[in-house]
């Protein structure tokens, strides 16, 4: 609903049953949206989800820059091939027909064409002068930990942990610094008597190639990881992950 210029969102729940009866509210919070500038987006008071290490639920504020809206459009992609000379050539993006070239002498021909996050299929189909045929495809991934180039975003948690009313303030940030290649730094501060310190992290997303993402999240003496996943036009996929934690009782409590 719309309240005070902003929108409140969450939910009531209430139970009735021996006599009693019990009504509660859940992620109940409200949010203002900032249209005409990109310095501030968004700001939410109420209860939130915080995007650290670690998620937690927590009564706080929030204050962003990112897209309101979750971004679709990723940015321009240069699709490049070598078929056969003065092959007509359509281009298509899951399912879809996008283009359409005739190869050069050489036998080459060059699409520029947006990319969307997610996974995109892409097919190239060439038609010779006699009837003949030929297909191409390739998969790429954009995942949402990839921004485009030269996009800062930043969020700004801070309030207090809903179970055990503990402080917490959370901040991070993004850049874009290629269209294959993201860097996320970031500080997470809980109250605990496990561990009562910032901890700070940085979290590096790239894309190798079509099919390739590679991640690698690492917060000094707590955790590292390292991701690679891929996915083929066959369908065929591949991932691999390493996880590391230290002992700590807060952020690795099954002490793997």
């Amino acid at each position: 609903a719309e309240l005070l210029g902003g929108d409140i969102e969450g939910s009531l729940i209430g139970d009735y049953g021996g006599g009693q009866s019990t009504i509660y509210s859940k992620q109940l919070h409200w949010r203002y949206v900032f249209d005409s500038t990109r310095v501030i987006t968004s700001a939410s008071i109420g209860n939130l989800y915080s995007n650290g290490l670690n998620q937690y639920d927590f009564r706080g504020i929030q204050i962003s820059n990112e897209p309101v809206q979750l971004r679709r459009l990723f940015g321009g992609y240069s699709f490049s091939e070598t078929v056969h000379p003065g092959w007509e050539t359509e281009l298509y993006m899951n399912g879809e027909r996008i283009g359409y070239s005739r190869a050069n002498a050489l036998g080459s021909v060059h699409f520029n064409i947006p990319l969307i996050y997610g996974t995109s299929y892409l097919q190239l189909k060439s038609y010779g002068p006699s009837g003949q045929y030929h297909e191409y495809a390739r998969r790429i991934q954009i995942p949402f930990t990839l921004i485009p180039k030269g996009e800062f975003d930043y969020t700004i948690n801070a309030g207090k942990l809903t179970n055990s009313n503990s402080d917490l303030v959370q901040a991070d940030a993004a850049y874009g610094f290629t269209g294959w290649l993201t860097d996320r730094i970031g500080i997470d501060y809980l109250q605990s008597p496990l561990i009562n310190k910032p901890i700070p992290y940085n979290w590096l997303t790239m894309r190798i190639g079509a099919p390739y993402i590679i991640s690698l999240k690492t917060a000094p003496s707590l955790l590292y990881e390292a991701s690679l996943s891929a996915i083929y036009p066959s369908q065929a996929s591949l991932d691999f992950t390493f996880d590391r934690y230290e002992a700590n009782r807060l952020y690795n409590p099954s002490h793997r």
